[in-house]
């Protein structure tokens, strides 16, 4: 459920009501969250048996190493990769199928579905690449349910929920803070600069709600989610290759010394993106603090008494937040 002041957005739809669900669709919803963690379970199993068919397959190599240590080498690494591959992707599909069952008991709770309706239809080519293997003419409505995000029905009709629940084609909604009526009448008074350079640009400034001030302050967060733990582990990854390589040098090879600052590279790079992300959470905690923004419009030609639609910036930052009103873009990606 959304809070007050905020409105919930979806491939750049907003939200434009709430339907109750019928019994029998009630009970549909039940039934697909108990397939699914049934089939949980199912990846479960095989994760914890992939361990031991390694070990059956490492054993039968034996006989291979009797004939070749060279072959039975390579033979143990692709057991080995193999094995860790599967491993991940059982234990990955596994907590994809227990998580979308437990957000499907919520939805069975609340028992209601959200109504995604466009001005104008979507087009097929528009849609995000996961709709668009539903093979959609058009998009005209969509309905959604609330906690797990599975796409319930399109264009009216159901869709199948056994063929679309794959982690890649669950398309994610995000809150997002309303744009305060206010707004499009402070861009009404704008005032143009002193500044002779910038004579056909026109200015004010709006106070942010407090529910803007909260969607920044979550980007902040959402910047440094992923940007701190890639950081650390490549920096800790190329410290140890130094720290183990420095200490038997006599036994480095070419191909060790480019394996080492390839490490150290992609460490720097994610040591500078960082940076930048740190940086820019720093701007967008001034942004917050101010608890303003800056509108801003040009005159369309010279001489002319028409303005651009207004666009809303961020002091401190310069990120563009609203443009005529609609929140940017990039606030409607999932964060």
């Amino acid at each position: 459920m959304t809070s007050a002041g905020t409105t919930r957005w979806w491939i750049g739809i907003p939200c434009s009501g709430v339907r109750a669900l019928e019994s029998g669709e009630l009970a549909e919803v039940a039934a697909l969250r108990s397939r699914l963690r049934s089939r949980g379970w199912v990846w479960v199993v095989a994760m914890i048996c992939v361990f031991p068919l390694s070990a059956l397959v490492a054993a039968a190599s034996d006989g291979v190493a009797e004939r070749s240590q060279e072959v039975a080498d390579i033979l143990t690494g692709v057991v080995v990769v193999a094995s860790l591959a599967l491993f991940a992707g059982a234990m990955l599909r596994a907590r994809h199928l227990f998580r979308l069952a437990r957000t499907l008991h919520a939805d069975v709770g609340e028992a209601t579905v959200e109504v995604y309706q466009p001005e104008e239809p979507f087009a097929s080519a528009s849609l995000p690449r996961p709709l668009q293997r539903m093979r959609l003419p058009m998009l005209k409505s969509a309905e959604v349910l609330p906690a797990s995000g599975v796409i319930w029905r399109v264009n009216g009709e159901r869709t199948a929920h056994e063929r679309w629940l794959q982690p890649s084609t669950v398309v994610a909604r995000t809150d997002v803070a309303d744009v305060p009526a206010g707004a499009m009448l402070a861009a009404d008074w704008v005032q143009p600069y002193e500044d002779e350079a910038l004579r056909n640009v026109y200015h004010n400034n709006r106070f942010l709600t407090n529910e803007e001030c909260a969607e920044i302050q979550r980007y902040r967060r959402g910047l440094l989610r992923f940007s701190v733990p890639a950081a650390a582990l490549l920096s800790l990854w190329a410290g140890a290759v130094a720290v183990i390589s420095g200490s038997f040098p006599p036994a480095l090879k070419a191909e060790d010394l480019f394996r080492w600052w390839l490490i150290a590279g992609l460490a720097l790079y994610r040591d500078l993106v960082l940076l930048r992300c740190l940086f820019l959470s720093w701007q967008l905690g001034r942004d917050a603090n101010s608890g303003s923004v800056a509108i801003l419009r040009t005159r369309q030609s010279e001489g002319s008494d028409s303005l651009s639609e207004p666009q809303e910036r961020l002091p401190f930052s310069g990120v563009l937040w609203s443009l005529n009103g609609i929140p940017a873009e990039w606030r409607l990606r999932v964060r």
